[in-house]
């Protein structure tokens, strides 16, 4: 029989940067974030994760006078088990450790800060 397990979700919206094309950005982003949640320190307790790429299927019924286009964005959402120590530890070490800083550092200078 299932049992329920705590569990805390986290959700990045990021925006395409000018300098990319959105295909470009999608397939560096997933590779990015493949990389991310490989880390042991990321992926302890980690359920499941998903990106979720912009797609044009709504834009012709969400067109309004006046509004700009849409910027193409991509969600992050990953789930981790609540765990002891608190949620709030584990987000500080992921923060504090060193492969995850380096990793975190070079893709900001390769996909712009979005």
């Amino acid at each position: 029989m299932p049992t329920q397990t705590d569990s805390v979700c986290l959700i990045g919206i990021y925006k395409v940067p000018p300098h990319l094309s959105k295909g470009q950005f999608e397939t560096k982003f997933e590779a990015f974030m493949d990389a991310l949640f490989l880390l042991p320190v990321v992926n302890d307790g980690l359920l499941k994760y998903e990106l979720l790429f912009q797609n044009a299927t709504l834009d012709e019924h969400v067109q309004a006078p006046e509004l700009p286009a849409s910027r193409p964005t991509v969600v992050c959402r990953g789930e981790w088990e609540v765990s002891k120590p608190s949620t709030e530890e584990q987000v500080v070490a992921i923060a504090q450790d060193a492969k995850f800083k380096s990793l975190v550092a070079g893709e900001i200078e390769e996909l712009g800060s979005t």
